[in-house]
């Protein structure tokens, strides 16, 4: 079952003084959101981006720190730093060269300090320190590694844990976790096996069946903390244990084939449905645009020779196999809406067939693209002929 998450609350702090939100960034956006549940907003966001200055982010001006010392002074208002990574380059920046005190200024974990009054500010950790938390990580990975060995479960490696050992035969220097993906079914088998075989002090667990695991599989080593914020300042619970997210990988990709689009219906919708989620993802990075890849398709039947993109056929809603042209038409629409709500660039490109002239299992384009990609050689290049009818 999954445990109700407890409710904000309006701490007497918030209402005291005017509310600067810094930076108006992805992470500034968030603490704006959060304030924004309580019935209370930053009166600005603060940034120091000379790009940015004289902007609105979600209705509020834009405002250098200089503006901020002539508004409000050293001590008229509190400065919420919405983000984690800078969060100590920030405060001392504020601290040493403006003279805020800091009380005034709040980390970007609002919502534990809504909650529980409590400031959680982001510890320290040496060199050493991260290296204990890393070599722990790797042999906690060669248990997760036997055991998908001894019953031929798959997985990867997976976001910055991927990218740590490709570019830097290890981890990312200021990694302190690693990432791994199972298809699905792998998962379930894993955490079954790891219930009868894993050694004592460690724990493997799936969605909903504590507190610290509401939507992830993962494997924990029992009797340690992870800890990001300084104990003093800890909230009320106990710290979490060292854990590596393991991701579940489902056949997300629409089915190649019109039989296989037919058998396969119901996902073609659920899973184009998705999109809203990479929309969410590329808005919250700070992409420049997002390219949605719609499908020919979309344009159904019609009598017309030519079509113009705002020539749209008809689709027989009784057949199984318009799911996928209609899943597309429904993505095409909410990308629309996104940019029409959010002001974020999308494109929507509507790809018809191409052939190349070698053969590959996938007939998609994106997929062929890339094998061509892949495969290209400069003596023979990759050749592209129209496709045949």
């Amino acid at each position: 079952m999954w445990k109700k998450r407890s409710p904000y609350y309006r701490h007497p702090k918030l209402l005291e003084k005017p509310i600067v939100v810094y930076t108006a960034s992805r992470g500034g956006m968030t603490a704006q959101e959060d304030l924004l549940r309580l019935g209370v907003s930053a009166a600005c966001f603060g940034d120091g981006n000379p790009e940015k200055h004289g902007t609105n982010v979600m209705g509020l001006e834009v405002i250098s720190y200089e503006t901020m010392l002539e508004r409000y002074g050293k001590d008229g208002a509190n400065i919420l730093i919405g983000s984690k990574s800078y969060y100590y380059e920030i405060r001392n920046g504020f601290m040493n060269y403006c003279g805020i005190p800091d009380d005034n200024l709040w980390p970007h974990k609002i919502e534990i300090y809504l909650r529980s009054g409590c400031t959680l500010k982001p510890m320290t950790i040496t060199d050493e320190q991260m290296k204990a938390l890393q070599n722990t990580l790797l042999e906690m990975m060669g248990i997760i590694h036997g055991i998908c060995e001894k019953h031929n479960l798959k997985y990867c490696l997976y976001s910055g844990t991927l990218l740590g050992a490709v570019r830097h035969k290890g981890f990312i220097p200021w990694d302190d976790d690693i990432d791994i993906v199972m298809h699905r079914n792998d998962c379930k088998r894993f955490i079954e096996i790891c219930r009868k075989e894993l050694p004592d002090g460690y724990e493997a667990f799936a969605p909903h069946e504590d507190d610290g695991c509401f939507f992830r599989y993962g494997f924990r080593k029992k009797g340690t903390i992870r800890r990001e914020y300084t104990l003093e300042d800890c909230a009320p619970g106990k710290n979490p244990e060292l854990d590596i997210d393991i991701f579940t990988h489902d056949n997300v990709a629409v089915p190649n084939g019109r039989m296989q689009r037919f058998q396969d219906a119901v996902n073609n919708i659920v899973i184009d449905a998705l999109t809203r989620n990479m929309l969410e993802l590329a808005r919250e990075k700070l992409c420049r645009s997002f390219v949605y890849v719609s499908s020919m398709e979309i344009y159904g039947q019609t009598e017309k020779r030519e079509v113009s993109e705002r020539d749209l056929g008809y689709l027989d809603l009784s057949n199984p196999r318009s799911s996928y042209p209609e899943s597309k038409r429904f993505c095409e629409t909410l990308c629309v809406a996104f940019t029409a709500q959010h002001g974020f660039p999308v494109k929507i490109a509507r790809l018809g067939r191409i052939k190349y002239q070698w053969k590959s299992p996938d007939g998609k384009v994106s997929a062929q693209t890339c094998n061509g990609i892949i495969h290209y050689s400069p003596k023979k290049g990759v050749h592209v002929v129209p496709a045949q009818p």
